[in-house]
């Protein structure tokens, strides 16, 4: 058991690599999980939904839901999940959207600049919020889970329950959406 929990925080040797991904996520990990994940999981329902103590309500829901779903005996293996996680995230960000008729996506974190003017960052910012905003959600989700939280394609598709060529062909066609994007509003 402590050898499961440890392996959710390091990052096994090639050796035991084999051995931590074929380990199974118990219930006795809920706590290493909640506290690896609990600031990556409401950052990305924050960015996904702009408001951040709605995302902290929704995070909580995640991993009860998480918790009911181990407890029942889901049985999730170590390395999906992250993938899994996000994936329930994912639908509790879409179940509240549908019930709240609202989509507010992406809403771009302050702390995300580094260096430059203030009034820079902010002009930026909002530069970058309006090009998401008018991107389509599914593939400004695709960007935020690639470019923010740092998913790979693999990790995508089965965030989205869509296939591996889908998830490249959705990262593709959301970099070249929000470039045309971007290069409207810098002109306007």
């Amino acid at each position: 058991m402590v050898a499961s929990m440890t392996s959710i925080n390091a990052s096994p040797s090639s050796e035991t690599s084999d051995a931590a991904d074929t380990a199974m996520i118990q219930v006795a990990d809920f706590e290493a999980i909640f506290i690896r994940f609990q600031l990556p999981i409401t950052n990305f329902i924050a960015h996904t939904i702009g408001n951040r103590e709605q995302a902290f309500d929704l995070a909580q829901d995640v991993f009860v839901k998480a918790y009911k779903s181990l407890l029942g005996g889901t049985s999730i293996p170590q390395r999906a999940l992250a993938a899994w996680l996000y994936r329930i995230a994912a639908n509790t960000i879409t179940d509240t959207l549908r019930r709240q008729h609202l989509i507010a996506w992406l809403a771009l974190n302050q702390d995300s600049f580094e260096g430059g003017r203030f009034e820079e960052r902010v002009a930026d910012r909002q530069i970058i919020e309006r090009v998401l905003w008018g991107m389509s959600p599914k593939y400004s989700t695709c960007l935020l889970l690639y470019e923010h939280q740092g998913l790979s394609c693999p990790e995508i598709a089965e965030v989205l329950h869509i296939n591996l060529s889908a998830a490249k062909m959705r990262l593709v066609r959301s970099r070249k959406q929000f470039l045309t994007l971007y290069q409207k509003e810098i002109r306007a």
